[in-house]
């Protein structure tokens, strides 16, 4: 007898094919029906599904996935444009916040140059101070992108391309013009310092030279007339009271000498006068050339100042047409939406 069992069944329900289709999976049993009443199996599983919905496949299964997918690229999408409008006007406020900062600096430059370009020209031995404004050399705008400005321009302002592109090269002509003439104004201020230093330094030797030089000849008079030349020397008395007044009696006295440029009047100018009725002496051409010497010192210092104030009036009158510039170009950010 075959050992392989049948499932058991203990009843067999019956139904009518015509009212009621039928499609066996395994032990379940999918039935279609147009009547309620049937009749099945107590071991089978029975599911009973509505004709008219089996019918319709479910597109939302399909559909969700790509909605879904869909939507996150949207939403992406959307935080990706909405931080670079963030940047944009980040940067956009970047630049229209450092073109304003350049206003007071300019004109804070123009009016200590009209300062030193006063007091420079003034009878008196002293360098004016000079503030030399470094923002003005635009190393803030070497962090900032021009590309990024001008989309900004275009993408948060509203401005054409060619308007943009001009608004940044009007921009850059200004930095780049700024940061030339300040470091040129920075070198004509050092290099005036040094002359100015090295001239005074020429002065204070021929002073000493000059003194030296009166003292040899005043030895060289008293040999000659074998007393005190004061007591016979008219030409020598006249001069030996210029230099121990003007020179010696306030270095006696720690007191400040006269300003140069006061010495010029009172104790060169008289003395080489003086000095020429006696030129063909040969004794006395040490003393000659001491005060010749200090008082081409004198016209040279007095030189570098009218030099000083021609060329950095140049650069003021630049600093000038840059601050015109400046104002344009704020007027225009202004208008920006």
């Amino acid at each position: 007898m075959d050992s392989t069992k049948s499932p058991a069944v203990e009843r067999r329900d019956i139904y009518d094919s015509s009212s009621v289709s039928t499609t066996l999976v395994s032990d379940t049993v999918i039935i279609s029906q147009s009547d309620s009443t049937l009749a099945v199996n107590e071991n089978i599983k029975v599911v009973l599904v509505n004709g008219e919905a089996d019918s319709q496949p479910d597109y939302f299964t399909y559909i969700f996935p790509i909605i879904t997918l869909l939507l996150g690229i949207a939403v992406n999408r959307l935080i990706d444009y909405l931080n670079k409008r963030r940047q944009l006007n980040s940067c956009l406020r970047r630049w229209t916040s450092e073109i304003r900062i350049l206003e007071n600096p300019l004109i804070k430059q123009i009016s200590d140059i009209t300062d030193f370009q006063r007091e420079v020209l003034e009878e008196k031995h002293t360098i004016p101070d000079m503030g030399v404004h470094s923002v003005l050399r635009g190393d803030s705008f070497k962090s900032l992108d021009k590309g990024q400005f001008l989309e900004a321009l275009e993408k948060v302002s509203g401005m054409t391309y060619q308007e943009g592109i001009s608004l940044t090269n009007n921009i850059n002509g200004i930095i780049l013009s700024l940061e030339h003439y300040s470091t040129l104004l920075h070198l004509k201020y050092d290099d005036y310092i040094k002359v100015i230093e090295s001239r005074t330094n020429s002065l204070n030797e021929n002073m000493f030279q000059l003194k030296k030089s009166f003292n040899e000849y005043s030895v060289y008079l008293e040999k000659k007339y074998n007393d005190d030349p004061m007591n016979k020397d008219e030409v020598y008395r006249t001069m030996g009271s210029l230099i121990f007044d003007k020179l010696i009696a306030p270095q006696m006295q720690n007191k400040d000498p006269e300003d140069i440029f006061q010495l010029e009047k009172s104790l060169f100018l008289p003395l080489i006068e003086i000095i020429s009725h006696r030129r063909t002496e040969g004794q006395i051409q040490n003393l000659l050339e001491a005060t010749s010497s200090a008082l081409r010192d004198i016209q040279s210092l007095r030189m570098e100042k009218e030099n000083i104030h021609e060329s950095i009036g140049i650069i003021k009158s630049e600093f000038e047409n840059q601050l015109s510039e400046v104002r344009n170009v704020i007027e225009q950010i202004k208008k920006i939406k």
